[in-house]
């Protein structure tokens, strides 16, 4: 065989070789993506390619060691186990980087899913945590509303009603069986501490919402039952603010005539201002309403008590007013004597549950005490027609009853100790004040106990005028 010809049948011994060579990378550049499921049958077809690499190289290179005495042109090197990595080393490399490459992808995929997992886990514990916060929190407020001793809340003696008791008692087991606050969430570091986290956030979830659909049904009930106590109050305390303040408006009136009726104070300049300033208060007070609004809800019993606090301011203007004239008159020496009908005011008291009512003092303060016998007795008060006159309500009565009146000066009503009830106003003795009737009797029987009489001049055998409506205070 000729030299060209062994030199290109060498040439071309060397190309397979090499095409070899260039289909196994071809092969590695395909396998290196990494895909999931796939990483067996990959591994597989390198090892196969490899094999096959290693088979052909060796055939090659004993091909070549035959002809070493063949001259090759200068600069060709032919394949043998001397020269550069072997085949099978560069198959068994790409393969192990290939499982290496896909489990590491695997790894950084679980890691991701793990890391998911547990964030999503604390933000819902946290969100659990609120809730059950907030819900225990309105819990407690409500509690505590109820269990106050305060009258304004509305909600005193709401546990005793047959349906406050067990809605208080439901609350009160919810937020007993309420998990415990949790100060933070378990480490995650797992699908499984994921798990873990949620199945706590489940309980605590369930104790927020089973917490909240009591304190829904307790404050549900709560509500009508505040708005009904609040407003019966607000009624009450402006029924009360009312009659003080006509009782104010009376004794105004009543400080008037007596500034009136003294000509020589009325006429002093420090008399003049005193009854103008006195007068202008009993003006403001008629622009104010001292009607009740209706009431239903506590938002209208807050309108009432607005209401409420005109009524007290206007009589408070008043009062203040009265006073200032009452204390510049008694100071003059001019006015109150302390002569029948002319007391000084700083003397006398107003009865408590009818504000237009005045005694003397200790008088006022023995007739309550025997009003607290006669309520217990009788579930009311007793009522009062009238008290204290003054010197000039005595001269009207004289005008009005003639002889059936005392002469001015000389009634006990001028002392303040003496009071009619009302069925002498009402037109007759007929009614519950006659003489013979449970309620006189009662009072006959038990009114010389707290120093309160029916004189002997005014009893059924007395000498009369026979008046059973009258009784004084003797002490």
């Amino acid at each position: 065989m000729r030299r060209d010809e062994r030199h290109s049948k060498s040439a071309m011994a060397i190309r397979p070789a090499r095409r070899q060579t260039g289909g196994l990378l071809s092969v590695v550049g395909e396998a290196s993506v990494p895909l999931e499921g796939c990483a067996v049958d990959a591994d597989r077809r390198i090892r196969a390619e490899a094999r096959r690499g290693y088979d052909e190289a060796g055939d090659t290179a004993d091909e070549g060691h035959a002809r070493r005495d063949v001259d090759v042109p200068h600069g060709v090197v032919l394949p043998n186990k001397r020269h550069g990595v072997s085949s099978p080393v560069v198959g068994f490399v790409v393969a192990l980087a290939l499982v290496g490459m896909s489990f590491s992808g695997s790894l950084v995929a679980e890691r991701s899913h793990v890391a998911g997992a547990c964030v999503a886990a604390a933000q819902a514990w946290r969100d659990a945590n609120a809730r059950l916060t907030q819900a225990r929190d309105l819990a407690n407020a409500t509690l505590a509303l109820i269990g106050s001793d305060d009258p304004a809340t509305g909600a005193m003696g709401y546990r005793d009603t047959a349906g406050g008791g067990p809605l208080v008692a439901t609350v009160e087991k919810a937020l007993s069986d309420a998990p415990a606050f949790d100060a933070s969430a378990t480490p995650c570091a797992s699908s499984s501490d994921a798990a873990v986290i949620a199945q706590r956030t489940v309980a605590i979830d369930d104790g927020a919402t089973a917490l909240n659909v009591a304190v829904d049904a307790l404050i549900a009930d709560l509500e009508p039952y505040r708005a009904g106590t609040l407003c019966t109050n607000a009624t009450t305390t402006l029924t009360a603010a009312v009659n003080a303040l006509n009782a104010a408006r009376s004794d105004a009136q009543s400080a008037l005539d007596v500034a009136g009726s003294a000509s020589d104070y009325a006429a002093t300049p420090d008399g003049a201002a005193l009854i103008a300033a006195l007068q202008a208060a009993l003006t403001d007070a008629q622009s104010v309403s001292s009607t009740a609004p209706v009431c239903a809800t506590t938002d209208q019993a807050g309108a009432i008590d607005a209401v409420t606090q005109s009524v007290i301011g206007a009589t408070t203007a008043i009062q203040d007013a009265t006073q200032a004239l009452n204390a510049s008159m008694v100071a003059s020496g001019k006015v109150y004597t302390g002569e029948n009908g002319r007391l000084d005011p700083s003397t006398l008291c107003h009865v408590p549950y009818d504000a237009k009512q005045l005694l003397r003092c200790d008088a006022e303060a023995a007739w309550m005490k025997l009003n607290a016998v006669y309520k217990a007795e009788w579930g009311e008060d007793i009522p009062i027609d009238l008290s204290y006159r003054t010197y000039d309500e005595q001269v009207k009565m004289r005008e009005i009853y003639g002889g059936g009146a005392a002469i001015p000066g000389t009634s006990n009503h001028g002392w303040g100790t003496a009071v009619d009830l009302p069925d002498y106003r009402e037109g007759g003795i007929g009614l519950e004040w006659n003489y013979g009737t449970p309620k006189y009797e009662w009072m006959k029987a038990n009114a010389p106990a707290f120093g309160w009489v029916n004189p002997s001049w005014a009893v059924q055998d007395g000498p009369g005028p026979h008046e059973p409506w009258h009784f004084e205070y003797v002490g």
